[in-house]
């Protein structure tokens, strides 16, 4: 790969290879021999596949097909490993666009391992590494799981699922933190989970990772996607107000906040028992059976760090800078109001330590209060949603009969379609 030349900055080089007709890959380092030390492997792409014209929408992205047409490793980089190429691409891969403003930090994010890799980014789209479902679509499952009774048996190995992969989900969002870049629109949508191939006794290459009831054969591991540049900022190593541990919160409880206005009470309870150090019942975890890498992703000592001093109102002074400097003009007044709303919860998050009295079980905070809502609702494009993530309630037999109801909803939906379709397919 083509490394960027000296002379001109990131933004500079990205547009001019666009004009260009050229073609970017922002690729994971292990890729490479240990022995090769890359701190962000973002490239253009040389010979007939640097070329956008080389790739086509109408390509096969999985199968035999694919094979046959997509790029060997020494094509992109001589130096590449092979067997880890291989791991990387041969599920396939999916063809997405990209947001116009937010290129820069997609390719980071995609570099850093955050997001998924991109093998072929082009003017506004491109191949990225395979992702086989969202987040949303694993929440979805299980309350269509929760709304079946002859299905709820399940339940207990469905909420394992969603528990333990929330701790994989939140080392991708500190990593993003730590790398200062402020994702705000953390949602369900935008958690994708992308096969992690490895070598079975037999030879051949399996997938790994989470999958859950309903979707058992297709696995994968999560990676944050969707980088738009009206929520999504790259804050510059200038801003002296930036910290890691207060955008690691924000974000997260963004996200758990996103959950429980989409999906309900039941999958952000189990998401913040795991970043709260509890059991998927809502007990607290002796210290030994913590996660080794829990005092990074631990949402009680991230706030406990964040009420530190004034470190919580410098970052949030860094973030209402970086979110009003949107680039193609006036941000308008809904940036103003996500901003004075996101930094305004948050500081009431920390200041009334309701995270530590979660953990220890004493409420600190008016549990029907709503967090985020302004910013949830717009994402989810709705005027009214349900953000009170420190509702300390259980779903109740109420609840579940709602699920009911709408599981059999859905099933005479889909019997109708079904209809509709093999009427079609008969004339």
């Amino acid at each position: 790969m083509l490394s960027k030349p000296k002379n001109v900055t990131a933004a500079q080089w990205v547009a001019q290879v666009q004009e260009e007709g050229g073609v970017l890959a922002a690729l994971p380092c292990h890729l490479w021999p240990p022995s090769q030390t890359r701190q962000l492997a973002i490239g253009r792409l040389p010979g007939d596949i640097g070329k956008a014209n080389w790739w086509s929408r109408k390509r096969p992205t999985q199968g035999n097909g694919f094979e046959d047409w997509f790029p060997e490793s020494a094509a992109c980089d001589p130096e590449i490993l092979s067997l880890e190429w291989d791991r990387l691409t041969l599920a396939g891969m999916s063809y997405q666009q990209f947001a116009k403003d937010g290129v820069l930090v997609q390719l980071e994010a995609a570099a850093r391992g955050i997001a998924p890799a991109i093998c072929a980014h082009f003017v506004d789209s491109g191949y990225t590494q395979l992702h086989s479902f969202r987040l949303g679509d694993m929440l979805h499952a299980f309350n269509r799981l929760m709304g079946d009774p002859l299905r709820r048996p399940s339940k207990p190995a469905f909420e394992g699922t969603i528990y333990e992969a929330t701790a994989a989900i939140a080392r991708k969002v500190r990593s993003l933190a730590d790398a200062r870049i402020i994702k705000l629109d953390m949602t369900a949508r935008d958690v994708v989970f992308c096969p992690k191939l490895h070598e079975a006794e037999n030879g051949n290459l399996e997938e790994h990772g989470y999958g859950y009831d309903g979707l058992q054969t297709i696995k994968g591991i999560p990676y944050i996607n969707g980088f738009n540049g009206r929520f999504c900022k790259k804050i510059p190593q200038s801003s002296t107000g930036y910290d890691a541990d207060c955008a690691y919160l924000l974000m997260m409880l963004v996200l758990v906040a996103d959950v429980k206005a989409a999906y309900g009470l039941a999958s952000s309870k189990l998401m913040l028992h795991k970043i709260l150090g509890k059991t998927t019942s809502g007990a607290d975890l002796p210290i030994d059976e913590l996660i080794p890498d829990f005092e990074g992703i631990g949402l009680a000592r991230a706030s406990r760090k964040a009420g530190e001093g004034s470190r919580l109102s410098d970052f949030c002074a860094s973030l209402k800078s970086a979110l009003l400097s949107y680039e193609e003009g006036d941000p308008g007044p809904h940036m103003h109001a996500f901003q004075e709303e996101t930094t305004k919860d948050l500081k009431d998050i920390v200041e009334s330590q309701a995270l530590e009295s979660l953990w220890h079980d004493k409420a600190q905070i008016d549990p029907a209060r709503k967090f985020f809502a302004v910013l949830v609702g717009s994402l989810q494009d709705s005027t009214e949603v349900s953000t009170d993530i420190f509702n300390p309630a259980v779903p109740t037999n109420e609840t579940l009969d709602a699920l009911e109801r709408i599981h059999h909803v859905e099933r005479r939906l889909m019997a109708v379609v079904g209809a509709r379709v093999q009427n079609v397919s008969l004339t």
